[in-house]
């Protein structure tokens, strides 16, 4: 490609991003479904409500504004697999898992210092909507999921069990992996190793204080906290999709991080 500006590059970073994000994904969708099914067996069916619908919303959200993107521009039969592909809870991991494979498959070349050249339009394609889906999940499923389990378990009667624990775990470490990346990216140029450890670092201590506040707030005023959330909420998600509905198109876009 002769524009380097809109080349993209797949290198050590997104190879570690692509492994743990992944994992991470996976992981959480596993423990939402545990704990969703322990939910209805104990006819807690609100609870149930709520989870099932903080697994699904990211997805579907997703899916609402690929046809949107795409309706006019691909085939009938290219959106119905776009929307099975995407409208489903392990649609962001089954992403991922795509293109770590990708990334395996073209070891050497993405180990090595320039990274490996995506030249395919569908990996482009899958590429960007991996970016976008990734800060969605974050925003819409795992701080709701989390924030929901913590709030769960200070007001339920009964002691809490471990898969309510693992679950609030995995969903917290899957938000802070969320949104180091996308300060990483967003914020830090020419970035070591020793300042993402720090971005970690800093990111878990955020979200386990402001989780904690949340779920103190919700606990003493519930309807209020939930509706200063939910504008909180829904002004986060479309300042971003409107500062970055380039991750869609070909603007601005391309290069690989050395790790």
């Amino acid at each position: 490609m002769a524009d380097t500006d809109r080349a993209i590059r797949l290198g050590q970073y997104e190879l570690l991003k692509y492994t743990f994000g992944a994992f991470l994904t996976c992981s959480d969708v596993a423990t939402d479904i545990l704990i969703a099914t322990t939910y209805y067996q104990h006819h807690q069916f609100i609870w149930f409500s709520f989870c099932l619908a903080f697994a699904v919303l990211p997805s579907f959200l997703l899916t609402v504004a690929y046809l949107l993107q795409s309706c006019r521009q691909e085939p009938a039969m290219t959106l119905v697999k776009q929307c099975l592909f995407y409208a489903n809870p392990c649609g962001s991991g089954i992403l991922k898992v795509k293109l770590l494979l990708v990334c395996l498959r073209n070891y050497d070349e993405v180990w090595s210092y320039q990274g490996w050249l995506v030249e395919d339009e569908k990996l482009r394609q899958d590429y960007r909507a991996e970016k976008v889906y990734h800060y969605v999940e974050g925003l819409l499923e795992n701080m709701p999921q989390m924030i929901l389990q913590i709030y769960v378990t200070v007001i339920q009667d009964d002691s809490i069990s471990a898969i309510q624990i693992f679950s609030i775990s995995v969903t917290f470490l899957n938000l802070v992996w969320v949104l180091t990346l996308f300060e990483y990216s967003s914020f830090v140029k020419e970035a070591t190793r020793a300042h993402f450890t720090a971005i970690i670092f800093y990111n878990a201590c955020i979200i386990a204080a402001r989780g904690l506040s949340i779920v103190a707030f919700l606990v003493a005023f519930k309807w209020i906290t939930s509706a200063v959330l939910g504008f909180h909420e829904f002004v986060c998600i479309s300042i971003y999709l409107y500062r970055n509905h380039e991750y869609f198109t070909e603007r601005k876009y391309g290069g690989s991080r050395s790790f």
